[in-house]
């Protein structure tokens, strides 16, 4: 059979009124619902995910920092609708405002491990030989999954009814077969509030139940067996009550004091903040000197070897000139020694002819003495 679904409206009737907060009015504000729903704000701070696949195995991790949430018993339908349109509206925001509440993150601390971390694997294991025609169930029957949950330092207060409306929102339509799993709960204390009306009108009330586990691991193969077991080794059965007391108190403080706990690590946060600014400043500081001083040393190194290089080239200049001059020195001590050569030579000659003359006169005048 197949299942056709259509949109149903109200039929109109006399009473078309609003029962929720005032609004502006509008065509559609006569077809909204008057009924009282309840709702449940989860907030997940700082969600991170990655996938990674090597081969035939891939895996998927996602990890929340911290996790709270805020119930609200009866609200409008319509109010409600609003609200959702409102918030997605301005999804980017960090606050704002409905029903005199504000958005604010949970408070957590940064330097703490995520409260909530999730691990998925996926293997794809294929036969050597594939025969026959290959449908979606046999190619799912070639992969295998495994869940992996690690649940610490969680404290909740939560009703029935949203627990309830959780299980219903889980629900298949589809029996899948069931999915090895690993859920592993370290610190964890849910507080459930019975709202819903007792069955009996002489009941005296509803009693609350408070869920405090120190460590407990879940376990589920592929048969659906769930098994529950304390994590560790050295868990010791034979502690006395007032040690389990001791140990409960140590595992679940009192809120005031986690608040506090949690105040004083903020401040140290803000604080260590505070100190690593600081100490980036100064690194800031203290790069811009280091630039500054190797720019200075830097202009100082050019206008020596400025200097330097004028100096080597005047040396050459000056070499220049001294094998300039030593060539001319050489050149007229040449000159000089022709000079003198031919002095000397003409000085002789002037010496030979002198004597030669004297000579004459005297052999002249002998001749001619009487």
């Amino acid at each position: 059979p197949v299942e056709v679904a259509s949109e149903v409206y109200e039929e109109p009737s006399s009473y078309k009124t609003n029962m929720s907060s005032p609004s502006e009015p509008s065509e559609g504000s006569t077809w909204r619902r008057r009924d009282l729903v309840s709702m449940a704000t989860f907030r997940l701070t700082t969600v991170e995910l990655i996938r990674q696949q090597e081969g035939p195995k891939s895996s998927v991790r996602l990890q929340v920092a911290a996790v709270s949430c805020d119930e609200c018993g009866a609200i409008p339908w319509d109010e409600l609708q609003s609200l959702f349109k409102f918030v997605c509206q301005i999804l980017l925001q960090t606050k704002f405002g409905a029903r005199c509440k504000a958005w604010n993150l949970a408070p957590y601390n940064p330097e703490a491990p995520p409260c909530i971390r999730l691990r998925l694997d996926e293997t794809l294991n294929m036969p050597n030989k594939i025969e026959g025609i290959i449908d979606r169930k046999r190619i799912q029957s070639w992969i295998t999954h495994h869940a992996e949950i690690r649940v610490k330092d969680i404290d909740m207060d939560l009703s029935i009814s949203t627990v309830i409306g959780l299980g219903d929102l889980a629900e298949d339509e589809v029996i899948s077969s069931p999915m090895p799993l690993t859920i592993n709960l370290e610190n964890v204390r849910i507080n459930l509030l019975e709202d819903r009306p007792p069955v009996n009108i002489t009941s005296p009330g509803p009693v609350p139940i408070n869920l405090c586990i120190g460590r407990m691991r879940l376990e589920r193969d592929q048969s659906g067996l769930l098994n529950i077991q304390p994590i560790g080794k050295t868990f010791n059965t034979n502690m006395s009550a007032g040690q389990h007391q001791t140990l409960g108190n140590a595992l679940f403080r009192a809120p005031r004091e986690r608040e506090r706990e949690v105040l004083s690590m903020q401040l140290v946060m803000q604080q260590m903040k505070l100190d690593n600014d600081q100490l980036r400043r100064r690194l800031g500081d203290s790069k811009v000197n280091t630039e500054s001083y190797r720019q200075k040393t830097k202009q100082e190194t050019d206008v020596l070897r400025s200097y330097l290089k004028a100096a080597q080239d005047d040396i050459s200049i000056l070499l220049e000139e001294k094998k300039a001059l030593l060539d001319t020195i050489r050149a007229l001590q040449v000159i000089l020694f022709y000079l003198c050569f031919s002095f000397y030579t003409s000085f002789s000659h002037l010496f030979t002819l002198s004597l030669t003359l004297s000579l004459y006169t005297s052999l002249t005048r002998s001749l001619y003495v009487p």
